[in-house]
């Protein structure tokens, strides 16, 4: 097949030509400015739209979903297949997304049933995957061990950052209202499994929101300001306030290594390493540390987060909240770990860093599951069935 790719700034993309030209595909690369809007932008759709006019394209893909891609395809009766892996990510609350030219890939199985459940036939459940053949592939050198041992490491955000901090914008609402937010962002800090928070934003605490910091859904789509303050800004702020107290908490006993951009006066004992490549750095994170935390974004409500299939795909142990997506295709205790509750993960930190040969033969059950049935080319096989079946 020959295929148009949209190449913007993603994860997982050179995994993924890298492994559509190993199946003998052939890839076009479209490429999307950077801060360029994807959901209505006319030079855009019309630069895609010559582009699809000049060739025969079995089909365009992209990983996340993008309207004025979508749109474009559908006047050209091209398909488009999408591989979402963000939550929240509102440009798939979309009008466009009805439209017949899409295949919609969804991770979350959860969100993946709520859109499928008004009718759209143009969404699949779909979970994340890794090149086990790259992390293989790898040299794993004394220096490099040297470099990434750790006993915990956390890879990622802590929303610590001005431009992330959307729950501060929240400062015009009375005290009741701040108080009434503060207290169900406390309460589902400690709740797994279930989100809570959208259906507790209503009535006079949602227009007391609404009058702080007005939020106005798109024209275009079906999202509502409820689902949006929910997912960005409240399970943001779980989310920070979540990583920051685990970090906290191990670091006071153990050696604990944070790979992000921000700096982070606030956990003196967690040594933070800076940014770490996807690509080049990550994997060696994974492969050295004796334990890898996967504490999800809130906003996955039952999804397996992408870093939890990297670090399985590198033969890493997982020690992860509870995410309900995981035990459809892993075993708890068997293939990865998770807790309960704060105390719950210190106990299971302690005891899978003193007892090596259990946590060494997870992490290698969970590397062998991956390999066998969670790779690139598993997942564009399982695309290009439903292609062909539509």
């Amino acid at each position: 097949m020959h295929i148009l790719f949209i190449d913007w700034n993603s994860f997982g993309n050179e995994d993924m030509i890298f492994c559509l030209k190993k199946a003998g595909h052939k890839i076009d690369l479209f490429p999307i400015p950077e801060n360029a809007s994807t959901r209505y932008n006319p030079p855009l759709e019309d630069a895609l739209y010559q582009k699809l006019l000049s060739f025969s394209y079995d089909f365009v893909f992209s990983f996340n979903y993008f309207p004025a891609v979508s749109n474009t395809c559908e006047k050209i009766h091209t398909p488009y297949l999408s591989w979402v892996y963000d939550s929240p990510f509102v440009q798939l609350y979309s009008d466009s997304l009805g439209n017949r030219c899409n295949h919609v890939f969804i991770f979350d199985h959860e969100q993946y049933a709520a859109l499928a459940a008004p009718g759209f036939r143009t969404v699949h459940y779909l979970p994340m995957a890794a090149n086990t053949s790259r992390y293989d592939s790898l040299v794993l050198s004394t220096h490099k061990r040297e470099k990434y041992k750790s006993e915990i490491s956390f890879v990622g955000s802590l929303y610590s950052e001005p431009k992330n901090q959307l729950y501060e914008k929240l400062n015009g609402v009375t005290e009741f209202t701040k108080g009434y937010l503060d207290g169900i962002i406390d309460v589902q800090k400690k709740i797994y499994g279930s989100f809570l928070l959208e259906d507790l934003l209503t009535g006079d605490i949602l227009a007391d929101m609404q009058k702080s910091y007005p939020i106005v859904p798109n024209e275009d789509g079906f999202e509502t300001a409820q689902w949006v303050y929910a997912n960005y800004f409240l399970a943001r702020k779980v989310t920070s306030l979540e990583r920051t107290d685990i970090l906290k908490l191990l670091s006071e006993k153990h050696q604990v290594n944070l790979y992000t951009k921000e700096p982070t006066p606030f956990l003196p004992k967690v040594k933070n390493c800076g940014y770490t490549d996807y690509y080049m750095q990550m994997p060696y994170v994974f492969k050295c540390s004796k334990i890898n935390l996967n504490i999800s974004l809130r906003s996955i409500h039952s999804g397996i987060p992408l870093r939890i299939f990297d670090i399985m795909g590198c033969g890493g142990f997982v020690l992860t909240n509870y995410q309900e997506d995981l035990l459809q295709f892993f075993e708890p205790d068997v293939d990865f770990v998770y807790y309960e509750d704060y105390e719950d993960l210190l106990q299971k930190a302690d005891y899978y860093l003193s007892h090596d040969e259990e946590r060494e033969q997870i992490a290698k059950n969970g590397y062998e599951k991956v390999k066998q049935a969670h790779t690139f080319e598993q997942r564009i096989a399982f695309m290009l069935d439903a292609l062909s079946n539509s």
